[in-house]
């Protein structure tokens, strides 16, 4: 059997997000899903440049059994996953005029913009099973 390969024709970037202090996970979560995802996507540079992207919502009944399991669980509000062609793709998102002016003030309403609360990973995608 060989090793799985690396994907070379996409890279994905997960963010991992906690909510402002002053919200509850349910207005935090409603926020994300119905105002800001639709925003985002909106975004011409965003229709062009990300091939998926998808927002995790933490399942309180899973969280419950794994960490009765003795797993730990991460205190995160939400992950964000994002999939491009390249880096260069979602970085360039983030230096467009568009989201500047009308995504990034959004952020402010609902996402803790603490410096190392919310964390981004740029991963490579090795895909060892996919039905």
């Amino acid at each position: 059997m060989s090793a799985p390969p690396i994907r070379t024709d996409r890279i994905r970037l997960v963010v991992f997000v906690k909510r402002r202090p002053d919200l509850t996970r349910e207005e935090f979560l409603s926020y994300w899903r119905e105002k800001h995802a639709p925003l985002f996507m909106s975004l011409a540079i965003a229709k062009s440049n990300i091939l998926k992207y998808e927002q995790l919502h933490p399942n309180e009944a899973g969280i419950g059994s794994f960490a009765a399991m003795g797993l730990d669980v991460p205190e995160y509000d939400g992950v964000g996953v994002f999939e491009a062609r390249s880096f260069a793709d979602i970085l360039a998102i983030y230096s467009d005029e568009d989201y500047l002016k009308r995504v990034q003030p959004d952020e402010e309403k609902f996402i803790d913009k603490t410096p190392g609360v919310s964390q981004v990973w740029p991963l490579t995608i090795v895909t060892a099973i996919d039905k």
